[in-house]
């Protein structure tokens, strides 16, 4: 039997603020795995089909709009977004990253170059330039 909860975004945030209080930098490390274990599930589930991502990523809350563009993604409205001098996207980073590894069926690795936590328009993510072809 599938289950499954609601974590407020308050709640994601101050989780976040508690693992980098202890872990500092180390944290974002197991947001990113935290988002690749939730990317996987995914892929499985939906299939590997972008628009299906996109839907569930908005229906699901985790952004308010996303696009794909070739291998550029542009969030925005990211739940994991906080005032910050980093960014702070490592779950959504992870998620990306994971998704299109099993669309495509090898490693993707997945930059954030610009984050809204940042004071940047849009979340701007990169994923390996050989992962669209």
């Amino acid at each position: 039997m599938e289950r499954s909860i609601k974590l407020r975004r308050e709640e994601l945030i101050a989780t976040k603020k508690l693992y980098e209080t202890v872990m500092t930098f180390a944290a974002h490390g197991l947001f990113y795995r935290a988002g690749r274990l939730i990317g996987e599930r995914i892929a499985k589930t939906l299939g590997t089909d972008v628009a299906d991502l996109k839907q569930y990523l908005i229906d699901e809350g985790w952004v308010l709009d996303i696009d794909f563009e070739g291998d550029t993604v542009i969030a925005k409205g990211s739940i994991e977004v906080v005032e910050s001098d980093v960014p702070t996207c490592h779950m959504l980073r992870g998620l990306l990253s994971k998704f299109f590894e099993e669309k495509i069926g090898r490693d993707v690795y997945c930059h954030e170059r610009s984050c809204q936590s940042k004071g940047d328009e849009y979340c701007v993510f990169s994923l390996d330039a050989e992962m669209i072809k």
